[in-house]
C-alpha cells in the first residue's frame, strides 16, 4: 500500500489506526493468502504540503517520529519511507479533481504536474527495494 498523508493531527491518527488495519487484515486472512507476500504499507506521499507553514513541517516531522514507533512494534516494513518530494498545495491539483481529470492532463505545466512527475520517479525507485 501507499498511503497519501495530509499534514495534519487526524491524517496522522488515521495513519496508526490503519497501520493496525492492515496488519490485522493479514493475521485474519492469511490462511487464505497461502504462497502470497504479507500486505504491508510500502510508502507515504505528502500532499497538500505548504513549505512555509510551520504546521506542515511540524506534522512531517510526527509522522516521521511515529513511522519509527510503528516499525519497532513491526507494523510496518522497515524500509517503509515518506516519498519524495511532497506535493505541494496548489489550484491545479484542486482544479484538476473539480475537472475529473490527473493534473497531468488538467495542467501539464503546473507545479502539481512536476511534483507528481517527480514522486512517480521516487516511487518506482523505492518499489524496487521490496522486489
Amino acid at each position: 500500500c501507499v498511503v497519501p498523508y495530509v499534514p495534519d493531527f487526524l491524517s496522522l491518527s488515521g495513519f496508526n489506526i490503519l497501520a493496525g488495519v492492515v496488519d490485522d487484515f493479514y493475521d485474519k486472512v492469511s490462511g487464505a493468502m497461502t504462497g502470497r507476500p504479507r500486505p504491508g504499507i510500502l510508502g507515504l506521499l505528502v500532499s497538500h504540503y505548504h513549505s512555509n507553514i510551520n504546521d506542515c513541517k511540524r506534522s512531517v516531522h510526527e509522522l516521521e517520529l511515529q513511522l519509527q514507533v510503528l516499525k519497532d512494534k513491526h507494523l510496518l516494513h522497515p524500509k517503509v519511507k515518506i516519498l519524495q518530494p511532497y506535493v505541494r498545495r496548489s489550484a491545479s491539483v484542486a482544479e484538476s479533481t473539480n475537472a475529473h481529470l490527473p493534473v497531468c492532463l488538467h495542467d501539464e505545466k503546473s507545479i502539481g504536474s512536476y511534483d507528481y512527475y517527480e514522486l512517480s520517479t521516487t516511487f518506482l525507485k523505492h518499489l524496487e527495494l521490496f522486489q
